[in-house]
């Protein structure tokens, strides 16, 4: 008898942890994503340890998401790990600083030698011998010229040399075929890894959402809108102020205050074919300038 108590209690406890377990996950939303800065990549969200991928694109609205699991949405932001360079791209880095450099030296040398023939083509010009001054300046330019001339040998010896090595590893690389590497993409299910971007915590009630991403010295933040049916009517304007200061939307007499984070909507009262006049006006040492005008 004992025993068939404590089973029962045993169920009893498991169910209702599985229940409270089951409640701890329900949540669901449906979301679109934007971004007021550039294209995000490389982004993903968690759903229930799962891994999704997603694009946020810059002022373009994305597709619908639809999110069921815990009671907070995480962005990810996903880690592509970069190989080792190879021998080979080592190698040709050190070709391409070679080039460089050798590039760099005989410029400073061309420049000089330009120099000294001015200077040469003015006193030949006048017929007469270079005076102390300008013989100063002709020895310091050919001294600089011969130490440069030394560092232009030197710098094709690296460059031929870097060429050679070059090539030695361009014969030693490895030809991977393309299928082994189909074949080698297919094993690869685990996923990639990940750092932590930003969260979104969904309402009780769920709801339909536009998650705004904008990055700031802190982070990336979301400003969630509320994208439910009837909430931004078709023909209306819906405005979110993420200035940091207040904004008045100035509609001919209409004047609409809105604080910072603020957001509203407005239904112009203008007919099918008319056009809206509108201005922001923004608080600036308490006094509202005109910032903007459409």
């Amino acid at each position: 008898m004992f025993n068939r108590i404590c089973l029962l209690f045993t169920l009893i406890f498991a169910s209702a942890y599985a229940e409270n377990k089951e409640k701890e996950v329900r949540f669901k939303a449906n979301f679109k994503v934007l971004s007021f800065n550039p294209d995000i990549q490389d982004l993903g969200y968690l759903e229930e340890k799962e891994l999704r991928f997603v694009n946020i694109n810059q002022d373009i609205i994305s597709s619908d998401f639809l999110y069921f699991g815990k009671p907070e949405i995480e962005f990810v932001k996903i880690i592509t790990p970069k190989p080792p360079p190879s021998e080979l791209e080592l190698s040709v880095e050190t070709r391409q600083n070679a080039e460089k450099k050798l590039e760099q030296i005989s410029d400073q040398y061309n420049k000089l030698n330009l120099q000294l023939r001015k200077i040469n083509e003015s006193i030949g010009n006048q017929e007469r011998q270079p005076n102390s001054s300008e013989l100063l300046i002709i020895n310091e330019i050919n001294n600089s010229m011969q130490l440069l001339a030394e560092k232009i040998s030197k710098a094709e010896t690296e460059l031929a040399n870097a060429h050679g090595n070059y090539l030695r590893n361009l014969e030693k690389a490895p030809k991977i075929e393309t299928n082994k590497k189909k074949d080698n993409l297919k094993k690869e299910n685990i996923p990639p890894p990940y750092e932590p971007l930003a969260k979104f915590t969904i309402p009780v009630s769920g709801g339909n959402y536009i998650l705004i991403f904008n990055k700031t010295p802190n982070g990336v933040t979301i400003s969630p809108l509320n994208d439910a049916p009837g909430v931004f009517p078709f023909g209306s304007y819906q405005f979110i102020n993420l200035t940091g200061t207040t904004v008045e939307l100035r509609f001919g007499s209409k004047v609409i205050p809105l604080n910072p984070n603020g957001r509203t909507v407005f239904k112009p009262e203008t007919a099918n074919g008319e056009y809206l006049e509108g201005e922001f006006w923004t608080k600036v040492d308490d006094e509202f300038k005109l910032g903007y005008k459409f």
